[in-house]
């Protein structure tokens, strides 16, 4: 991107805003002059809440990625619609779409006619339906949504979700196999996304979930496996890394909650406070505290505005 729409974007918005001061430093400025392409487009609608009809980010999109990775990510759209067309659901198709989906979402490049088609043959083959893991089929919804499809054909399976919570207000990760056992990190993502809906989010069923993540978040009977994905600051798009930002998205669900719990809000938004670096950015885990990551920062800082806003 060149250094004159970077400017152009400097113009535009509040560099020192007033919920910013809630860090020790200010790295906006620094993301708009060195982040990549994606970064500004994420910053630009994660933190500064432009729309996504915006011209500058239409200008953005349109001039400043590279024409190779708009083609090939076009072609890819309307593969996966022909390929979802013919075959219906594969199990070994899905896991290729959910990282393609992944993917997309990180970018924030695709065309949205070619992605409404993706979508509608998405829902035609009832591809969510068969998602027996239910980490997968809450974040892949969670990615529907964000593509601009949260409408009745999400409701219908957020019911179906409902209904297979246990009593403990939880949700097991795999339906086909143990349906009464209970997984913290899908019921994580489950819980999100169920907040992302307001017609869902003061839901009575919702209070059991929440207060079984607040009680079992870092809790000593988790793996370090687990604990370590609780620490892990941003979800990518890759296999690896696609389902972690734990403690990241637990904040990020209960700054939605209609029942505040203040008190985990402001443990979680100290502890993350803690972990900024002198420059202004976050790491991409806890513990790598020389490790600046531009994707982590910025949602880091979309979190710190949302708890501000709540807060004045």
């Amino acid at each position: 991107m060149n250094l004159k729409i970077r400017q152009d974007i400097l113009d535009v918005i509040e560099l020192n805003p007033f919920w910013v001061k809630a860090l020790n430093y200010n790295p906006i400025k620094d993301i708009v002059l060195s982040g990549k392409t994606h970064h500004i487009l994420r910053l630009l609608q994660e933190v500064y809440g432009f729309e996504n009809k915006n011209p500058i980010l239409n200008n953005i999109r349109y001039f400043h990625y590279k024409n190779a990775f708009i083609d090939r990510t076009s072609k890819e759209i309307e593969n996966y619609s022909s390929l979802i067309s013919r075959n219906g659901f594969e199990g070994s198709l899905f896991l290729d779409l959910f990282l393609f989906m992944a993917k997309i979402n990180h970018f924030k490049i695709y065309n949205k006619k070619s992605i409404d088609i993706l979508i509608k043959e998405i829902i035609k083959a009832d591809i969510v339906s068969n998602i027996s893991n239910l980490k997968h089929r809450a974040i892949f919804l969670f990615y529907i949504d964000g593509l601009g499809h949260k409408n009745i054909f999400t409701d219908r399976y957020l019911r179906d979700i409902k209904e297979m919570q246990n009593s403990n207000g939880a949700w097991p990760l795999d339906i086909s196999l143990n349906r009464d056992s209970s997984d913290i990190f899908s019921t994580l993502f489950i819980f999100r996304l169920f907040m992302i809906h307001d017609l869902w989010s003061s839901k009575d069923f919702l209070k059991k979930t929440q207060s079984y993540l607040i009680e079992n978040h870092l809790s000593k009977k988790q793996t370090k496996e687990d604990l370590d994905k609780w620490n892990r600051l941003y979800s990518g798009y890759k296999k690896n890394n696609i389902s972690e930002g734990g403690s990241v998205i637990l904040l990020e669900a209960l700054l939605l909650s209609k029942v505040k719990d203040a008190r985990k809000i402001k443990s979680l938004v100290a502890w993350l406070k803690s972990l900024q670096l002198e420059d202004g950015y976050f790491p991409y885990h806890a513990s790598l505290r020389g490790d600046k990551n531009i994707s982590s920062t910025i949602k880091i800082l979309s979190l710190i505005k949302k708890n501000r806003l709540l807060t004045v």
